[in-house]
């Protein structure tokens, strides 16, 4: 099952502060301080595999698996795409499993989302072995949009460029 999925580009921890009611830990969660929470994913239309699938498998036997043009997403993508699919369809993908993300913990483990119940969803870390419990979360983007902070971002790293090559416009 694939579904198209606008996505605001907001961190996992401001999707948790905007929607704390699908979150099963909403305080001092383990990964408060670990820089993938707080990363921002670019916004944009994408195109999400919901299906559990390549269970199973390592990480990166995980990606090698994956359906033509789909990459493994951030971990906030999928957050939020799940819960944008949920309020819209009252489904909760991944409820029982998890889905692995491209996102890294300080420790060198995977962030992983899902067991998406009626007590909300986890976000989990994963060594990246096999397991029965992990499955792959599957996105490709099909359109962005920008956000005051992309555009911020993108002329601040444009500015440097220019500034590095002693370029002048």
């Amino acid at each position: 099952m694939t579904t198209k999925i606008k996505t605001t580009g907001k961190s996992l921890l401001e999707l948790r502060d905007k929607y704390p009611q699908h979150f099963y830990v909403t305080e001092d969660a383990w990964y408060e301080k670990e820089a993938f929470a707080s990363e921002k994913p670019p916004a944009g239309e994408y195109e999400f595999d919901f299906d559990t699938r390549l269970t199973n498998l390592s990480s990166d036997e995980q990606k090698a698996n994956l359906p033509q043009g789909f990459e493994v997403p951030h971990a906030a993508t999928l957050v939020e795409a799940m819960i944008v699919h949920f309020e819209a369809t009252g489904e909760r993908v991944f409820k029982d499993c998890f889905a692995s993300t491209k996102c890294r913990t300080s420790a060198g483990r995977l962030p992983v989302v899902g067991d998406f119940d009626g007590s909300g969803l986890d976000v989990d870390g994963w060594d990246g072995s096999r397991s029965s419990r992990v499955g792959c979360g599957a996105s490709r983007k099909l359109r962005g949009f920008e956000t005051p902070e992309s555009l911020t971002a993108r002329v601040e790293k444009l500015e440097a460029i220019i500034k590095h090559h002693n370029l002048t416009v």
